[in-house]
């Protein structure tokens, strides 16, 4: 009996706990079935999951074949992966980062965290913050999140506001 090879794509969230699917293979003999996969914690593109017993099963009294799974994870809007981290950028005016601010984010697990961006910050500042990310493959071990600060600049001021803004800066 052989072996089945299918692709399988989860989203970044399925990374974050272990995710049960359930595929609809067909045999190299044309037979359909549905089976459960289990995939760990902090799956990632190109691994393969094998499952025993899960393949085709034309000769029964052959062992019947293995499913290899290759797993692809979607990529998603917000954030980037490199790993167990992600990364997220945020957008802020020039004001906010000349004086200071705060604002909050939703992380991937839908957390809201309140982050701090300190008086003086500079475009492309990242702040880690620990323990927000997704995990390292069949581990209990949690990435991090890297938030990356992207500052906005006004491109349409009036000419009363250009006049301020040469003021302050002179």
């Amino acid at each position: 009996n052989r072996n089945i090879r299918i692709a399988m794509e989860i989203s970044l969230e399925d990374t974050l706990d272990t995710c049960e699917k359930t595929l609809k293979i067909t045999t190299p003999a044309g037979m359909e079935q549905n089976v459960e996969v289990k995939l760990p914690k902090g799956a990632q593109t190109g691994m393969i999951m094998r499952y025993p017993g899960l393949g085709d099963n034309t000769f029964e009294e052959l062992p019947r074949g293995e499913l290899m799974v290759e797993i692809h994870v979607r990529e998603h809007p917000q954030f980037k992966r490199a790993g167990p981290n992600l990364g997220f950028d945020i957008e802020i005016n020039s004001i906010e980062a000349i004086l200071g601010s705060s604002t909050e984010i939703t992380t991937l697990s839908g957390k809201t965290i309140k982050v701090t961006i300190p008086a003086g910050t500079q475009y492309g500042t990242q702040m880690r913050i620990a323990g927000h990310g997704t995990f390292h493959t069949q581990s209990a071990i949690q990435g991090d999140l890297f938030v990356t600060v992207l500052i906005k600049t006004p491109t349409n001021l009036t000419a009363e506001q250009k006049a301020m803004l040469k003021q302050i800066n002179e």
